[in-house]
């Protein structure tokens, strides 16, 4: 089963609130999400660690499992034994998405204006050629998030180059690996993809609410 799980926050909670929300997380997260210094990242960071809990309860799994969390050597999070998740957020939106069906990784972007020409050097030369031939902002972060989702799959972050990565419609390429695209519609402002080691024809897609009582 694959459960895609994601929130929308506008402004920051109350100091009663906030401390509701970040007492239900294991005390050695509170220093590292306190340590960011914009509101909106604090938030973001609580809110992923909150859609983590919501999602681990969907598959039988306590809260306590977030003191389970190890890192690779690119310092991805995951778990081990087989379920597997991946975070993103960006601007008003924090999604997590989960699996026991192999590893995933997912990617959202907030539609925004750029320089593209500062972008050349991360696309290879058929994706520069796809995205100036009839280029969109809509159409950028589209491709973004799909070679995002696809790094972040692979587990290999930054320390691979997006340009390294071959797409093929919904399928994609690296590291001599193949995984499979899916799209996430949950505003058309913010383009989202995830991706998995096989294609799924159906996933969970739920909108969790949280904000003062």
């Amino acid at each position: 089963m694959i459960s895609v799980l994601y929130t929308h926050f506008e402004k920051p909670f109350s100091p009663n609130t906030w401390n509701k929300y970040l007492t239900q997380l294991p005390s050695n997260f509170h220093d590292r999400i306190n340590r960011f210094v914009r509101w909106q990242d604090r938030h973001a960071n609580l809110l992923d660690k909150l859609l983590l809990i919501e999602g681990l309860k969907r598959y039988g799994l306590p809260r306590e499992k977030l003191n389970d969390i190890k890192y690779n050597r690119y310092k991805r999070p995951y778990f081990e034994g087989g379920f597997d998740f991946n975070i993103s957020h960006s601007g008003e939106y924090v999604i997590c998405a989960l699996s026991d069906e192999g590893t995933i990784g997912i990617d959202l972007e907030r539609i925004r204006d750029i320089k593209i020409n500062e972008f050349k050097s991360f696309f290879s030369a058929s994706q520069w050629e796809l995205l100036s031939k009839d280029f969109s902002l809509q159409g950028f972060f589209r491709l973004w998030t799909k070679l995002e989702s696809v790094i972040k799959w692979d587990g290999s972050g930054l320390y691979v180059e997006m340009n390294k990565v071959q797409l093929m419609n919904d399928r994609a390429e690296v590291n001599g690996k193949t995984c499979f695209l899916h799209k996430v519609s949950i505003d058309r402002e913010y383009p989202c993809y995830f991706s998995t080691n096989n294609f799924v024809n159906n996933f969970i897609l739920k909108k969790i609410e949280f904000g003062e009582p």
